[in-house]
């Protein structure tokens, strides 16, 4: 139940203990000048108690005592049916009262409060049964009046038990009418709110692929433009006689093409944020093989043990690169007068940290000499360690190959 229906719920509570209880005492004061007249003062003055007593009951209620105006109502409406039946008989009526007792309990309390209403139900069922007992045992004595007067008010109690019956259905007719304009309201309200969230959604949707059209509208466009510039240097490249300044050009458009490769794989891949890592390295090493065994005339063996990993172009950038780096060295200097070249790349991931491991059985150089000298693939190697946020564990010597480690979090 929403705060609006529990709050509707109460208020309807608050109302039928007012009704009821207005009901009572002016039924209650024209019983009383009824008796009154008959000259049953002893009787005259119970009733005379128990309307002083429901006016009490409107006062608690007012004070927004509710839970003791319900209680008050059961209790007293309980012990004026057994003295009355006891001081009149069984067959004075009174008894009536209690079939209405199901329509007030309904009334006074929650459904989804079991205990109170149980109660409630069992204590007028016991007032009955001891109702009945104390008639048809004569345990208790009462005043004797004529029969007439008897069937009189027999009459008065059964119309009056009549209008508390159709006072209570009247009151649960009107407050589930109210409570039923208050769904439809409500339906209505939520209905409202579902069309806002819909169309914040759609929105929300509609932005976001829109984004996604963008992203990749950008990784197609900067992939088109890499692959452009990589194509001017090797049109540029084709103009230079020097050696090694075609080297130079050679090597900076293979970058600039690992780089555009890169961009294609985040371009074809759904999420456009991230790319699987193990697909794109099968691509780069195609790429590398074409471009190189021709130069080299090399069969070289790659061994991969990749995990199934996902990288955000911040990880997925410099490691594409590393490896391009790799692999490029040791397809130019690591495998002359190698029988068996092979190239062993693995990508394992912990929980977040992924180990890196790539080796070569090729020839292999002296670690010191090439730091002394200030190599550019060492210079970038260390460059792309770096902003792997990485530790780095290089191991290379003549004729025994290469070796490096890495680790980082995704």
């Amino acid at each position: 139940m929403s705060e609006l229906q529990h709050i509707h719920s109460k208020e309807s509570i608050i109302k039928t203990i007012d009704s009821f209880s207005y009901t009572t005492a002016l039924l209650t004061a024209m019983s009383f000048c009824f008796y009154m007249v008959l000259g049953l003062y002893t009787m005259a003055l119970f009733i005379g108690i128990i309307s002083l007593c429901f006016g009490l009951i409107i006062l608690l209620n007012k004070k927004k005592h509710h839970k003791a105006a319900k209680f008050s109502i059961i209790s007293v409406s309980i012990i004026g049916i057994l003295i009355f039946s006891a001081y009149l008989g069984f067959n004075s009526g009174f008894v009536f009262y209690i079939f209405a007792s199901p329509h007030l309990i309904y009334l006074l309390f929650n459904f989804r409060k079991k205990q109170p209403l149980y109660l409630s139900m069992f204590l007028y069922i016991v007032a009955f049964i001891l109702t009945f007992i104390l008639d048809y045992f004569k345990i208790f004595n009462g005043i004797t009046i004529p029969s007439h007067i008897k069937d009189i008010i027999f009459g008065l109690n059964f119309i009056f038990s009549l209008i508390f019956c159709f006072v209570l259905i009247s009151i649960f007719a009107k407050n589930n009418d109210e409570y039923i304009h208050l769904l439809e309201e409500t339906n209505l309200l939520l209905n409202e709110k579902v069309q806002q969230k819909n169309k914040i959604h759609e929105q929300l949707t509609q932005n976001l692929n829109d984004k996604d059209k963008l992203l990749a509208e950008v990784h197609h466009r900067v992939k088109n433009n890499l692959a452009f510039i990589s194509g001017l240097l090797e049109l540029q490249n084709f103009y230079v006689s020097d050696a090694t300044l075609s080297n130079i050009l050679s090597d900076s458009s293979t970058r600039i093409k690992a780089i555009a490769l890169l961009h294609e794989k985040f371009y074809e891949h759904k999420s456009l944020e991230q790319i699987e890592f193990k697909s794109f390295i099968d691509i780069l090493i195609k790429h590398l093989t074409l471009r190189y065994k021709s130069k080299f005339n090399q069969n070289v063996n790659y061994i991969l043990n990749i995990d199934n990993i996902h990288l955000q172009m911040n990880k997925a950038l410099p490691l594409s690169l590393l490896i391009n780096e790799l692999i490029t060295n040791s397809l130019k200097h690591a495998f002359k007068n190698i029988e068996k070249p092979e190239i062993q790349i693995k990508l394992k991931l912990d929980n977040s940290t992924i180990n890196f491991l790539y080796t070569d059985n090729g020839n292999g150089f002296n670690l010191k000499n090439e730091m002394k000298e200030n190599s550019l693939g060492l210079n970038l190697i260390d460059a792309f360690t770096k902003q792997l946020k990485s530790q780095k564990d290089f191991y290379s010597e003549s004729n025994k190959g290469i070796s490096l480690k890495l680790n980082f979090t995704i």
